[in-house]
């Protein structure tokens, strides 16, 4: 009887120790961009890989309708590696304020890797091409249910450059309530990856 206790309990402490150990590898292999958005990692590995997401400030302020999506609120984001391949990131769009009456599917964003005001077309011929709009039933398709904010990309890989537009507007080519033109938003992006070693953050 005492002997199968005792290989119960050792049973237990192996068990015990693998999920500890799991638990911290899996910190390790995770990074978010902090508070102030820009983040330069540092991996820890054999190739001593170095990641830099630069997301800039937040999005603030009042929208207005427009005809073009370069027109109205433009964000410009960079993300880097010295070694391609090696890393994957995810892009979110975290909500901060938004009213009700901003909810309708004519105030749209699209996240690009092309810069819609030299080249209004080359968002077809992009890398990165993604749309959508701020109405419930759009903003569901993209909801992360981890986070609680939208998944604008998933395990995307990390190359040795990538710059990333993140356009914003009221579709001023369709009818719409002029008076959402006064209302405010506060939006921030932020991103997350994976990478095989553990890391040190600056910014």
């Amino acid at each position: 009887m005492k002997r199968n206790k005792k290989i119960f309990l050792m049973i237990i402490g192996v068990l015990l120790t693998i999920i500890i150990v799991s638990g911290l590898t899996y910190a390790f292999y995770r990074w978010r961009s902090s508070s102030s958005i820009d983040v330069i990692i540092n991996f820890d590995n054999a190739s001593q890989t170095v990641v830099t997401f630069y997301g800039g400030d937040n999005i603030t302020g009042k929208i207005t309708p427009t005809q073009y999506a370069y027109q109205g609120r433009v964000k410009q984001m960079n993300i880097s590696s010295n070694i391609a391949g090696n890393d994957t990131f995810n892009l979110y769009l975290k909500i901060n304020t938004l009213p009700n009456a901003l909810k309708v599917d004519y105030f749209k964003w699209q996240l690009t890797s092309c810069d819609l005001s030299v080249n209004s077309s080359c968002a077809s011929t992009a890398t990165v091409n993604v749309s959508g709009n701020f109405s419930t039933t759009s903003m569901n398709n993209f909801y992360d249910n981890d986070t609680g904010d939208l998944l604008l990309l998933e395990d995307e890989p990390i190359p040795n450059n990538l710059d990333l537009y993140l356009y914003l507007w009221i579709d001023g080519n369709v009818d719409n309530d002029l008076s959402i033109g006064n209302l405010d938003i506060n939006f921030d992006v932020y991103a997350k990856g994976t990478s095989a070693g553990t890391y040190t953050e600056g910014s």
